[in-house]
Formats: C-alpha cells, structure tokens, sequence
C-alpha cells in the first residue's frame, strides 16, 4: 500500500514512477470513466492528472492533448492542495486562471471542474478533471455524481497499484513494495537496527533453462512452490517480510535480527528442495547477500544495491554462499565498473591502449621466429595495466570483440611498416571464442590482409577457452576455415584446465603451446621431466609445432630444448616490449651475431 512521505504531498519516488508509467490496461479503463463522465455532463473533454511535488503529469485525456508541465502553471494544483473539488465556472472572472496559456490561448478553455483523487491514507496524488470551451455551472446532484465518479476512480487506481506492488504467482509484495517500504524506512528516524537478506533460490540461467525444457507454466508452478517453502521454513516473526525480487530471487526484510535468529535462517536454507512438476523436485542451491539498513542511507535503491553487491560476493565464492555487505569488495566492484567504462572509451576512440611483442624463439639456437602481440593500457589515471586486470571485465561482452578488432588492426599497421623495412616477423593474436562465434571473422581477416597487402604467413591466431572450443561446432569450423585460408592456429595454455590429448584430435591447429605451469619445476621433478618429455613426443609424432611458455631460466630451456621442444618464449629469452625496444633488441641480435662471424 502507498506509504506517505514527510515532505510535499507525500507522494514516494517510487509510486509516483509507477503512478506516472504507461500502463494499456489500466489507462483503456480510465479512458472508458472519462469518455462516460463528459458524455454525462456533455463536456468536450477531460483528463486525469497526478501531481507531485514539481510537475503536472497527465496520465489520460479524452479529447484534449496535454504535456506534463511544471506544478505551479497547472490548474489541479489547487485541487492537490486542498484536497477539495475545485469548481471554476468562468476561468475568465478567476484571478489564478485568467492568464493561464490554456485559457487565453488556442485551448481556450472557460470552465473547469476538478475533483481530488485522494487515497484511503490521505494522500492526495491528483485529479480528476473535465473541461468545456464556455462558461458554466454545476447544480449539488452534478457535484454529487462527479464526486462519485472521482471517488470509483481513485479505489480502481489505488487497487490498481495495490496489484501493481504485488507479484501475481506468489501473492507476496513486489520489489516496488520493497522500494516502498525501505525508502519509509529511510525516513524513519526511531529506526532500529534492520537488515535486508537477498535470497536467490535459482539463478537466471537456470530459470532460463527450465522455462526453455519444461515451459513457463512448470517454471511458474515451480517459483510459487519456492516461495511457499521459504515461508513455511522461514517461520516469520511478526517484524519480517517476505518480498519476491524476480524469478527465483527473494527479499526478508528483518527488524533487530539477532546472532543467534541469523545462525537459525543459515541452517534453515540449506538443503531445500522445491518441486519442478509431478513427482519431480529440485534442489535449491541457494546464495544469500545480507545488509544491515544503518543510517544515513540515501534511498532504498542504496539498501537494495549492498543487499545485490553481498549476494554478487556470496555466488562467486565458492567457500560460503551467504555474504554479508562488505564496503571495500563493493568499492572494489564499483572501481572495476569505472574501469570497464573508461576502457569502452579507450577502445572506441582508439587512445591510451598499445601493444607490446613477446619474442618467440627456436631451440637450441634461440634465433628469433616470431612475436606474440600482446594488449597493454595505459589508465590516465591509473598507469600501464595488465590484461590481467582489464580483460575479465569484458569476457563476456561485445566489447572484448572490439578489442580483438583494435589488435588485428595495429598488428596489421605494424607488419607494414616491418616488411617495408625488409622485416619479416610473424605475430600472433590471441583470440576468444567471442570472436570465432561472431560469423566471418576469417572472411574479414582474409580482406585485411589482402587489403594490406600481406603475405597471410605473418599472422597467427592464439585460442584460449578450449573446453568451449569444443562445444561449438561453428567455432571448430571456423578454426578450419582459418588454416584453410593460410592463417596458423595455435592452442594456448596446454597443460592447464581442460587440457588432454584426446581433444587435439578434434581441434583443427598447427601449434600447441604448453603452459607455463607444465614446465615450471622441470629442472627439479624428475617424474615432471617424464611427463613434458612424453607429452612433447606425442605433440610431435601427431605433427604439431610445439612451444613452451614461461621459460625463466637457462637449464630449463636446454632440457626442453634436450626434449625436442621446437620454439619458447618467456623472460629468459625477452620479456614484451614496446615497437621501439624491440627493434633496437633485434638489431643488437643481428650485431652480436654479425660480430661473431666475423669473428
């Protein structure tokens, strides 16, 4: 139910939104009251009105067009001041309307009638309106019927919000209720300590999932079986209230919740099954995000957001699925997100982001056979940044797509300029399966190096996500189309995550590059020098180019080497450079080297 507000006609931000929004149900009934209403009276035309405490909305009319203005230039005003039907026979002889816009303008209006629509607990969020072009006057049973209409028409809006703040499967109170009640909260200064416990019961991919499988109506039957549960299990004090957020996720708002009642909810969410359809039962793997509501809090929307931030926390954690509201990981969050910002602006306008090269060398003679291009960003504020940091901020976005396009874009320009110097340095890119599933990537690669007039010999690509790879028929296709076209493909990271031989079988690629943490303690294990001594042979005898990564230190790189290793690259050898040091680093290479023949 609507909540009053210490201020202005207290009207809440949050029902006034929902009062102010479209709703084609609800505005076809208030059209049909209006369109009766000047048929009755032989009006021309009518509107209804809600006013807050600086604009005039008009949510319908019936024969007139209004835009919302500003409060003090509206007639109903003095209707939501009041509280009282505001009669003006002749707005000509009216000092407040006399030079109103509407009446000395082309509106022309004469007469105006307006009727305060006043909710049950006093508020009075509008009015209800009817006009004519000339002059008037209303007789006591006119006043009478036009106070009754207003009258039906407030109880339909105010148990139209009624619904609109209730969730139709469960029958509990929405998450505009919610709003509600804790912006009351808010404003409440005798507030005790409260808390707000997020309760997701199914996530969204899961909800997805079984509304796809077995249908919304087994979904909703499911939602409503959910939430009748946590009622019987939660067992509710009188001071608690049980809101549904959206599917599968729930709100208990919970007044002086105790140590020893939080340990109780803890055990009492676990372990719950809800049923899927007949005979069949889910289990509820449940996350939890709790905030205590302390003051000063500017809004609900504020409470809500740490309640989402501590659930955020809890489903990433793999240790413990209830979190509470903590304020360094949530500005950490926040960070992140203006991090992502401003890294949508540095790819977009093509700024702050560079590249550097990571030599690759062969074994034993460490000739230089090619470069890894690699992304770096240089932050205004934050200094040069690591992929590490930036790159699982868009995963999953388009904008990681993006960002392989602003690669393959300077690897390219780069490669110019090399061979026009008489360089030939191959570069590979690392590429996300975001980039293989967006269709024509190898067509679009193909017209690049054409248009650049390259040999296609001089760039490679890197693919990370093997294990979605695989699950991809379309990416593996791809990865085909690639090498059919001239492009090398390298898997990256072998030896970590989903790595295994057997999948090789099914990825089309011409080098394995095996992860640092396959070769790290070489030197030192002697059932690990078994391990990478066989992996190596068989990567061989099955016809791939083999590379190690990581390599530090000079015996590991002979052992390898030792091991029939092809190619390595790592800190031993160069670590990424900018243009200009690598090219100064090769031309000492080619001096050294020089020297020693003539030597």
């Amino acid at each position: 139910m609507l909540e009053k507000d210490c201020s202005g006609n207290g009207l809440l931000p949050e029902d006034m939104g929902t009062l102010i929004r479209k709703d084609r149900s609800r505005d076809d009934v208030l059209k049909m009251f209006l369109q009766l209403t000047t048929s009755l009276f032989n009006m021309p035309s009518g509107y209804i009105s809600i006013v807050d405490d600086t604009t005039h909305n008009v949510i319908v009319s019936h024969q007139i067009s209004m835009t919302p203005k500003p409060r003090q230039f509206s007639f109903c005003q003095y209707v939501v001041d009041s509280s009282q039907p505001v009669i003006v026979p002749n707005t000509c002889l009216d000092q407040r309307f006399c030079e109103h816009p509407l009446v000395v303008g082309s509106a022309g209006i004469r007469f105006y009638a307006g009727m305060p629509l006043t909710f049950r607990n006093g508020v009075t969020i509008g009015s209800y309106c009817v006009i004519d072009t000339i002059p008037r006057d209303l007789t006591e049973d006119d006043l009478t019927s036009l106070n009754f209409i207003s009258d039906l028409v407030t109880r339909f809006i105010e148990s139209w919000l009624d619904v609109a703040q209730t969730d139709l499967n469960s029958g509990l109170p929405n998450m505009h209720q919610l709003i509600g009640d804790l912006q009351s909260e808010v404003s409440n200064d005798d507030n005790n300590y409260s808390s707000l416990i997020l309760i997701e019961c199914i996530g969204v991919n899961q909800s997805e999932d079984i509304a796809r499988t077995m249908g919304i109506k087994n979904l909703n039957r499911l939602i409503k079986d959910i939430s009748f549960t946590l009622e019987q299990t939660l067992q509710l004090k009188p001071s608690e209230k049980l809101y549904m957020i959206c599917a599968g996720r729930f709100a208990l708002y919970s007044k002086n919740l105790t140590s020893n009642e939080r340990s109780l909810r803890e055990r009492q969410l676990r372990n719950l099954q809800a049923h899927l359809a007949d005979g069949v039962t889910i289990g509820l793997n449940i996350c939890v995000g709790e905030t205590a509501i302390t003051l000063p809090i500017s809004s609900g929307q504020e409470i809500l957001r740490q309640a989402e931030s501590a659930l955020y926390a809890a489903r990433c954690s793999h240790a413990h699925r209830w979190s509470v509201y903590n304020q360094d990981d949530d500005d950490k969050r926040n960070n992140d997100f203006y991090l992502l910002y401003d890294l949508t602006d540095a790819i977009r306008k093509g700024v702050d982001l560079f590249l550097v090269w990571q030599p690759k060398v062969t074994l034993p003679d460490g000739n230089v056979s090619g470069l890894e291009a690699l992304i770096r960003w240089n932050h205004p504020a934050r200094g040069i940044l690591s992929p590490g940091i930036f790159l699982p901020l868009i995963a999953d976005t388009s904008l990681m797509v993006e960002l392989t396009d602003w690669v393959i874009d300077h690897a390219i320009e780069q490669q110019i300029q090399w061979t026009a110097q008489g360089l030939r340095l191959p570069t590979s890119i690392n590429i996300s399966i975001l980039d293989l599933t967006r269709g024509n990537f190898t067509q679009n690669l193909v017209e690049k190096i054409e248009k650049a007039g390259l040999d296609r010999a001089l760039l490679g690509i890197e693919c990370l996500e093997t294990e979605k790879l695989l699950a991809s028929s379309n990416v593996i296709e791809e990865l085909r189309l690639l090498r059919q076209e001239g492009f090398s493909v390298s898997i990256d990271d072998f030896g970590t995550g989903y790595s295994n031989l057997n999948y090789l079988s099914k990825i089309p690629a011409d080098i394995v590059k095996l992860d640092k943490s396959l070769i790290d303690n070489v030197q030192w294990e002697p059932s690990q020098q078994i391990i990478v001594r066989h992996v190596i042979r068989i990567l061989k005898d099955l016809g791939y180019t083999v590379i190690a990564e990581g390599i530090e230190d000079e015996k590991t790189a002979d052992i390898l080497s030792e091991f029939g290793c092809d190619q390595a690259q790592g800190y031993f050898f160069a670590r990424p450079m900018t243009t200009d040091k690598l090219e100064l680093w090769l031309n000492n290479i080619h001096f050294l080297e020089n020297k020693a023949k003539a030597s």
